[in-house]
């Protein structure tokens, strides 16, 4: 699950298939990534794919549209 004691958290509230993060971080990034479930709870998933864009932005990609919160650290 995530980490909330180290690094940001990014909420998707609207379903997108690309999420587009500028973390401001400086660096390369991790990235852990919980989508919205039926069930109500967020479920640590494997995105299609985590794209490091440069020091300051990641982009997350999945097959379909998801909400959902991306830990960076």
């Amino acid at each position: 699950m995530l980490n909330m004691t180290s690094g940001r958290t990014f909420e998707q509230s609207v379903a997108a298939a690309t999420w587009n993060i500028q973390h401001n971080c400086g660096r390369p990034v991790g990235v852990t990534v919980c989508v919205n479930m039926p069930d109500g709870k967020l479920h640590q998933v494997m995105p299609a794919d985590v794209l490091i864009v440069d020091n300051n932005n990641v982009q997350v990609v999945f097959p379909y549209p998801v909400t959902g919160q991306a830990r960076i650290a």
